[in-house]
């Protein structure tokens, strides 16, 4: 399936929908706001002007993306590529985009846009010649402001080609598998004692998945005291008639067991005595090992294999009386000197898988000649490493980690979207920029479809290139000696081994050019990949996390707290003895104050032994656990923060992005959970939890891409994340009608209408149009979740006619609608609009109890209700804008708070939602902040460090705390409590319509593709007042909330009167222009130098500077009668300034005109008419006006425009 890295920005001026009540006016316009004031900003951008004595130039664009990404190297160029950029203008109006070979911007320019009159600055198309595959591009853009003037040229912001399908002559491959266990005939002796139903022996196993295994079933179970004999042929299991063993196998007792395999005749004795004789020919080699099921343990001791063929007849093959300090098995746990085999067990005491791997390859980089014919390295200009892998679905994670020159370069693959191979690239230009060898080198796991293929791309500075892919020249080691364990560390859905890894057998400096591997044995080529994509993502990241506290448990025992969950693993420095174990147990959370809960409810078991060898060692976990707290046990040495940090694996995430202010500590203390969530559970998919199941459903996708919106301005990995459910679709009628609701919300937070185009088809299926009863206005249609867990429902009444895919539906046809509209979809927005509208006034006709002030679960084929009002019901159309009237939206409103948050993590944020969008603010703050069981507070005060599943363990047995849907409260405060969000696609125009509640103050910073968007509030008594920052090529509208005894309609923006407009629920609305600005309906001059305001500006509203600036023009000369343009620009807004505040000499000021924002400031164009032949200049005197700061201006100027023939003075 091809996919798109970028595509066409598409902006309907005419069509302003604000999110708060998008549902309500999808397809209204944006009249109303025509007659908001527009107030130019109080600090804002440089601007260009050209002539002699031009000011400053404008500032040049910044934060380039391609593909909304800084950098990639991965981009497909057989796809769109977009290009996207943020600026301080006021308006832009044209932009210019020039695109070259290579990475200085020096090369072959490929593409020049020339000017393009535009506003749009996201998602602009590339449109040159055809890009090569695995190459490098430079590209720069400059653009023109509100008066036409055109900035500096940007920096370069450079992106790098995917190679495509070809990768040169590299191939797939994996390692060389180790050696079976070849023993023929032989004797197995073992005490035996099973503390659970039955333990299985196996012997003569070529392989894990072939072989015998004799089961031995305990007295008081079905079949009890009887051997039961298995015969395994790849991997299915044939059981044999149960044979009595004439005594009683008592749980808990110990027998002596004895096999004898000689030729096809197999002898079986218990105690001594003959149970079993019988010929079988299925396999006449193997080693020898234990198998349990679902409900089976037991403990084995004094194993020993002895051989019975003529070249071994009475040679001790194998023996273990796991008393020794390093004695161990690939599975079970070495206890009180046996061998404890737990349940859903089965291994060999050789593990001969090749689900390890371990490659590498030494290169050296290409040589030129000196002028004295000496050789040197060439110098790099660029180099790109690709790589993948297969299966994700193996383990449902990343396959391989890369590493160069023993260095941690990045992860994969990612889940695919259909039947695509995916595959990431990786810039390592900086790792080669020092000559000589070095090597490429990955640690591979997966137990299915067994393929790794690397393709390194570089490009000399003198234009040559050399590559180096996988093949059967690189060498291989099999793992499973390195990590034995087949102990799974997943759940019943998906498994990964855990980590007892063997130092002494670990490889050190592996990854370095130079190891000697020639003990390794050649790689094996694989099949080649089919269809290989590139991954439109940002790269994992290692990145090593310190813990807040460590616990000294006493006897080398340790408990340490990362303070917020990490997924990944741990680097651990230790010194060592050979043979010493340390234990490693991995926990989201604590059994007790002072113990993990390694064991997690969900099924995992995180725990890992790591087997020190002698000297000093250091451990990286390889795979991911999903972990807050961690047990070490056993340590040789104190646990300290500089040998011991969590080695997290991060999707790139700037934690600097959103901030969140207030005088509500707990509302901080729950958002930084909520913000955590995301950070952590990225990765390089959105799954529901990397912990339990590993699998994306579109509901917690949706919430987990919303959250990530307003936490980050990348929105790559939650479009990748929701292209997957074009082809795919899980159980709940309600969760694929989200993936509707996520393109939409996606392409209004970023003004991008790439995935519209894309999944445009996909989505008009996942309408519920085939239930909808055209006749009634209703969905027809019982089969909803409504909420999970199901002990969540309220009491949830399923009916023929569901209120909440009635809901769902009518946001999801007005979403269409809006769509349609923008794709020139005409016919199929006017087909949607209708059933929205229908849908909507049924609701509220039908499904809406007046008395109760809520809407009912449902009506039956007869539209009878059914008399029950869950939460549910009415919180889903709350947020969905279906009560059709202020007074509606209050009364359901009413209804919720009386009943508060009586339903689950999922449904929170929605019933919030619904609470804001009827000006309940304080009402959606009391939950938000709640202590009750059900709530965020709750969840801290377990310990959580992400949020959970459910409220509590006792609402869900299994759940793990590790779940983004609960993450609520990150779009929640941003969006709902302070009211930002984008009237128009990618925050044109937006909305700042804040409801505190109670709290003193407060404010919110959130990344867009704008820029960074705040919001402040300080209350000061009755009285609220606001800051916020806009972001350049971008204006808000400011809802100011005004008492209800504030009759008037003045607002002071920056200390200065204006007129507003009187909205709903007692506000004041104007707009604003990019800058800060402080709002207030106050005049005093303490507003505009509170800090509790400008605090969220950061550092662009200057508190006690004097306003100055600069006085230009673009005229070289003064002729009598002549009109000579000069500009004005200050450096914050000022009030007071008129034409009779400049002084000039030998002219008349015959023009004045404010024209908007200028250097960093309010500009005025001033035309000035020379009275006589002699030279005109002009300045402001000190004083003249008062900025912002309430302090007079410095004096700016004088300027002097000299006679002709002179040069210009100033």
């Amino acid at each position: 399936m091809k996919r798109f890295n970028a595509v066409l920005h598409l902006i309907s001026p005419g069509c302003v929908v604000p999110i708060r009540r998008r549902l309500v006016s999808l397809l209204a316009t944006g009249s109303a706001l025509a007659a908001l004031v527009l107030v130019q900003p109080l600090a804002g951008p440089a601007s260009a002007t050209t002539g002699i004595g031009a000011g400053r130039p404008a500032a040049a664009p910044t934060h380039l993306t391609t593909g909304s990404l800084a950098a990639p190297v991965d981009v497909d160029p057989a796809g769109t590529v977009g290009f996207g950029w943020q600026s301080g203008v006021a308006r832009q109006t044209g932009y210019e985009i020039r695109v070259t070979e290579g990475e200085q911007g020096r090369g072959h320019t490929v593409w020049d846009s020339a000017r393009v009159g535009s506003a749009a600055a996201t998602a602009i198309p590339y449109r040159g010649s055809t890009l090569r595959p695995a190459e490098r591009y430079s590209w720069t853009v400059r653009i023109w402001d509100e008066r036409g003037r055109p900035t500096a040229w940007s920096a370069p912001a450079v992106f790098g080609t995917a190679p495509g399908t070809t990768w040169g002559t590299s191939t797939p491959i994996w390692s060389a598998p180790p050696a079976a266990t070849a023993w023929t005939d032989y004797r197995l002796d073992v005490k035996l004692t099973v503390t659970r139903t039955a333990l299985g022996v196996r012997f003569r196993s070529p392989d894990a998945r072939n072989g015998y295994m004799w089961q031995f079933r305990a007295a008081g179970t079905s079949n009890a005291n009887t051997l039961v004999p298995h015969i395994e042929t790849a991997g299915t299991f044939q059981a044999g008639t149960p044979v009595p063993l004439n005594t009683t196998l008592a749980v808990g007792s110990t027998h002596d067991v004895r096999i004898e395999a000689v030729g096809p005749k197999l002898t079986t004795y218990l105690d001594g005595v003959v149970v079993d004789s019988r010929t079988d020919t299925t396999f006449a080699e193997g080693g020898i090992g234990f198998r349990t099921g679902s409900t089976e343990t037991g403990t084995a001791d004094d194993v020993t294999v002895t051989g019975l063929a003529a070249a071994d007849n009475g040679k001790t093959l194998y023996a273990n009386d796991f008393g020794a300090a390093d004695a161990s098995f690939p599975c079970g746990t070495v206890q009180n000197g046996a061998l404890s085999v737990g349940t859903s067990t089965d291994c060999l005491s050789t593990n001969t898988s090749n689900d390890w791997a371990l490659l590498r390859h030494d290169f050296t980089l290409d040589t030129t000649k000196d002028h004295k014919g000496h050789s040197a390295p060439k110098q790099v200009a660029w180099a790109s490493v690709f790589a993948t892998a297969s299966s994700f679905d193996g383990s449902k994670q990343y396959v391989y980690k890369l590493y160069l020159d023993g260095k941690f370069i990045g992860l994969g693959p990612t889940e695919s979207l259909d039947k695509e191979t995916p595959y990431d690239g990786f810039d390592v230009t900086a790792a080669l920029r020092t000559g000589g060898g070095h090597a490429l080198s990955a640690v591979a796991y997966t137990a299915k479809d067994q393929r790794f293929q690397a393709y390194l791309v570089i490009r000399y500075t003198d234009g040559s290139t050399q590559t180096v892919g996988t093949g059967p020249d690189w060498t291989s080691m099999a793992g499973s000696s390195i990590w034995p364990s087949t102990r799974s560390s997943g759940t019943s859905v998906w498994n990964l081994p855990q980590e007892d890894i063997t130092m002494s057998r670990y490889p050190d400096g592996f990854g370095r050019h130079g190891y000697d591997d020639s003990a390794w044995t050649a790689a094996v080529a694989k099949p080649a990949f089919a269809d290989l994509e590139p991954t439109p993502v940002a790269k994992i990241q290692e990145q090593l996390r310190k813990p807040v506290k460590i616990t000294d448990k006493g006897n080398g025992d340790y408990l340490v707290d990362f303070g917020q969950t990490w997924q990944g693993g741990v680097h651990l420095t230790l010194p060592g003895t050979a043979g010493h174990k340390v234990t490693l147990r991995y926990g989201e959370e604590l059994s007790d104050p002072t113990t993990v809960r390694y064991r997690l409810r969900a099924g995992n078991e995180y725990q890992d032994v790591v087997t020190l060898r002698a000297g000093t060692q250091t451990v990286d976990t390889w795979g991911m656990r999903v972990f807050r707290y961690l047990d070490v046990l056993d340590s040789p040495v104190p646990i300290t923060a500089d040998n011991l940090q969590a080695l997290a694996l991060v999707y790139p995430f700037d934690e600097s992005g959103a901030q969140l202010t207030s005088s509500d500590q707990d509302l901080v203390a729950v958002w930084q959970l909520a913000k955590n969530t995301i950070e952590t559970t990225n990765q390089n998919f959105y799954v529901d939890s990397w912990t339990r199941e590993r699998a994306p459903y579109e509901a917690d996708s949706y919430i987990h891409q919303l959250a990530s919106l307003y936490l980050s301005d990348d929105p790559t990995l939650g479009v990748y994340s929701m292209d997957y459910f074009a082809n795919h679709r899980t159980w709940p009628q309600e969760w694929p009608l989200y993936v509707i609701t996520s393109v939409y919300d996606n392409w209004r937070q970023t003004g991008a209408t790439d995935q519209v185009k894309r999944m445009y088809d996909a989505l008009v299926p996942k309408l519920l149009s085939k239930d909808y009863n055209a006749a009634l206005g209703t969905i027809d249609q019982s089969d909803a979740i409504v909420d999970w867990p199901q002990g969540s429902r309220d009491g949830y009444v399923f009916a023929a006619k569901n209120t909440i895919l009635g809901a769902l539906s009518y946001s999801n046809f007005s979403q269409m609608a809006v769509m349609a509209t923008a794709l020139g979809k005409s016919a199929d927005a006017t087909t949607f609009s209708g059933i929205a509208d229908k849908l909507r006034g049924t609701l509220n006709a039908s499904f809406y109890n007046a008395d109760k002030g809520a809407y009912d679960d449902g009506l039956d084929a007869a539209m009878r209700p059914t008399g029950h009002f869950a939460v549910q019901a009415s919180a889903f159309p709350a947020a969905f804008g279906v009560p059709a009237s202020r007074q509606q939206y209050d009364a359901v409103a009413s209804y919720l708070t009386e009943r508060g948050m009586a339903c689950s993590v999922y449904c929170a944020g929605f019933l919030l939602q619904g609470l804001y969008n009827a000006d309940h603010g304080q009402d959606a703050l009391d939950l938000l902040t709640s202590h009750a069981t059900n709530s965020w507070m709750h969840m801290i005060e377990l310990g959580a460090g992400a949020t959970g599943e459910a409220w509590d363990p006792s609402e869900k047995s299994n759940m793990t705390w590790s779940h983004a849907w609960a993450a609520a409260p990150a779009y929640v405060i941003p969006r709902d409590m302070y009211g930002i969000a984008p009237d128009s696609p990618g925050y044109d125009t937006f909305t700042v319509r804040p409801q505190p509640g109670d709290q003193t103050y407060g404010s919110v910073t959130t990344p867009t593709v704008k820029g960074t968007v705040g919001a402040s509030f300080h209350r000061v008594g009755d009285r609220t007042d606001l800051g916020v920052s806009v972001p350049g090529n971008s204006s808000a509208t400011v809802s100011l909330p005004v008492t209800d005894g504030y009759r008037g309609t003045t607002v002071y923006v920056d200390g200065r009167p204006q007129a507003a407009t009187r909205q709903d629920g007692g506000r004041l609305a104007v707009r604003v222009g990019v800058g800060c600005h402080v709002l207030s309906t106050s005049g005093s001059r303490d507003v505009i130098t509170d800090p509790l305001l400008t605090g969220v500006c950061g550092g662009a509203y200057r508190v006690g500077d004097a306003p100055t600036g600069t006085l230009v023009s673009t005229a070289t000369a003064a002729r009598r009668g002549t009109p000579v343009p000069f500009t004005l620009t200050l450096d914050q807004q000022v009030t007071g300034l008129t034409a009779a505040d400049l002084k000039v000499s030998n002219g008349t000021v015959t023009g004045f005109t404010g024209a908007g924002i200028g250097a960093a400031g309010t500009t005025w164009t001033v035309t000035v008419t020379p009275r006589g032949n002699g030279a005109v200049t002009v300045r402001l005197p000190a004083g003249a006006a008062y900025g912002t700061t309430g302090r007079p201006n410095l004096p700016v100027g004088p300027l002097t425009l000299p006679p002709a023939g002179h040069g210009l003075r100033g």
